[in-house]
């Protein structure tokens, strides 16, 4: 069958990035679009032999190229299946000889979705040398842990928005196999939460582009195939739908919110804050504590007391509670932290209560309970929504906790879970922290007294952190501890940047 792109797949061809991350509506075009853009990198794959230290060692391939399409199921992989038999040209479909396990002459398995292909290898100088045999399969996403590890010439993911966090955590390092291409497209409609992979992927093509990967959008309404009947009858839908779904499906626009607990525009409003080094004169702070657990790490942030912006974060992996309770302890001193809300919940959260009120730290406990944990994130969702509070832009971390942050309710009880179902470190810290500010009715007139009129500002310079300002604030505190000074100092993370410690003051010097 003829295929002649639209305006937007002929973009999406024309974009060089290895990786393309695609949102279409319905009826857009984007399996057609696909499918045609692998037969693009299978014929560019016959023209890229492997060398090896000088030596051509394709060969070596099993097979020479390899294509995998992923879908959420075998059921919603049928329409890919039935467009690649209607558009691979017929000569080039053939299997090997002597392919064992083979039950089809034709190189078309319709008992396991796949199919064999069959096209010249190119040598350097423009001549075929020898063939070039191409494996194409089809895959289900539903028991990703059946996606064994291969090495692709191109990935293509379908209905992506469907597809589970764990099925792209086991393909996405095949793409970066010797030898191969490592092309991928990954397309769908938006996911109903920001913090689902594919939304964070697209979205991160998009904030951060790069020389490996694309953000494509496209309506249903940009395909060109599509008569004057049909999208009348599509525009006729709204009537029978929610226009954030309606949009979500022919518009290609992610819903606000989804299923999110907190809103997706409200999240956005709030990056407003810049991020310190250190305290500013006239400034006071409060500081929320989440104790890590096992795996989890120990979350510090500090927060202006008055205007409720969050200004400085520290992050700690898997230390030594003496060193951890240290780092605290000098870090709530260095800003003056009037108020510490910490997590007290458990023995060990009574235990490390009890010695930071030893030490004279200004602590108070909250204890996790099913109630004033959602309470607790309800005052922290009314705060973003009411413009009452801010973090820094920079925060991945905890911006990608409240985008994924969901509350159900069965049975009188909330749950909590995060899409990917990851930590909600941060999310505890900047909630405590906000726990532990000034009410929000205080809030305006703070902001007016730091800016000399009422409105939105981050507070403090914009002074940006360096390597050694960090450097003689480590050095500063490894002077003031007890520790013996040949113990390495923590591994932690100011700010959301890892610093890599060394053994000595005078490596930090």
């Amino acid at each position: 069958m003829p295929y002649i792109p639209s305006p937007w797949q002929g973009k999406m061809h024309s974009r060089r990035e290895p990786r393309k991350w695609i949102w279409v509506g319905r009826r857009g075009g984007k399996g057609r679009g696909v499918l045609h853009e692998a037969l693009a990198v299978i014929n560019r794959a016959s023209f890229s032999p492997f060398i090896h230290d000088g030596k051509d060692i394709t060969d070596s391939l099993t097979p020479q190229i390899h294509v995998w399409t992923v879908a959420p199921n075998y059921g919603q992989a049928q329409q890919v299946w039935n467009e690649m038999k209607a558009f691979i040209p017929a000569h080039m479909v053939k299997p090997p000889e002597n392919l064992r396990g083979n039950r089809s002459s034709t190189g078309w398995n319709e008992a396991n979705m796949n199919v064999w292909l069959d096209l010249p290898l190119i040598d350097g100088a423009g001549k075929a040398r020898s063939r070039t045999k191409v494996f194409w399969e089809i895959k289900s996403a539903d028991n990703f842990e059946m996606l064994q590890t291969v090495g692709l010439d191109f990935l293509w993911m379908t209905e992506s928005q469907d597809i589970k966090q764990g099925a792209w955590d086991k393909v996405r390092p095949i793409l970066s196999s010797p030898g191969r291409m490592g092309h991928a497209c990954i397309e769908g409609i938006p996911p109903l939460n920001r913090a689902h992979w594919f939304s964070r992927g697209y979205n991160d093509a998009i904030r951060h582009p790069s020389a490996m990967d694309t953000a494509i959008t496209a309506t249903t309404f940009d395909n060109v195939y599509l008569t004057e009947d049909q999208k009348n009858d599509i525009r006729n839908e709204k009537r029978k739908t929610t226009e954030a779904m309606w949009n979500r499906m022919y518009m290609a626009i992610q819903p606000d919110s989804g299923g999110a607990f907190f809103s997706a525009r409200a999240i956005d409003n709030a990056k407003i804050s810049n991020e310190l080094t250190h305290p500013e004169p006239g400034h006071r702070y409060v500081a929320g504590l989440d104790l890590g657990k096992q795996t989890d790490p120990t979350v510090l942030v500090i927060k202006d007391r008055e205007t409720r912006e969050s200004v400085f974060a520290l992050e700690m992996l898997h230390r030594d509670w003496v060193v951890q309770k240290a780092t605290i302890a000098f870090e709530t001193e260095r800003w003056g932290c009037e108020r510490i809300m910490m997590d007290s919940t458990g023995m060990g959260g009574d235990i490390l209560f009890d010695e930071f009120m030893d030490m004279g730290l200004p602590v108070e406990g909250f204890k996790f309970t099913n109630p004033s944990k959602h309470q607790l994130f309800l005052e922290l969702a009314v705060a973003i929504e009411q413009n009452t509070c801010s973090f820094p832009a920079s925060w991945e971390n905890l911006i990608q906790q409240m985008e994924g942050f969901e509350v159900t309710s069965q049975g009188g009880m909330f749950r909590y879970r995060q899409v990917d179902n990851g930590h909600d470190d941060w999310l505890d810290a900047e909630a405590l922290a906000l726990r532990a500010s000034d009410p929000a009715r205080e809030v305006m007139e703070a902001r007016a007294r730091v800016t000399g009129k009422s409105g939105v500002r981050g507070i403090g310079s914009s002074t940006k952190k360096t390597q050694s300002s960090i450097m003689r604030q480590i050095s500063d505190w490894r002077q003031d501890t007890v520790l013996n000074e040949r113990q390495p100092p923590p591994d932690i993370v100011i700010n959301g940047e890892p610093v890599v410690m060394g053994q000595s003051i005078e490596e930090y010097r």
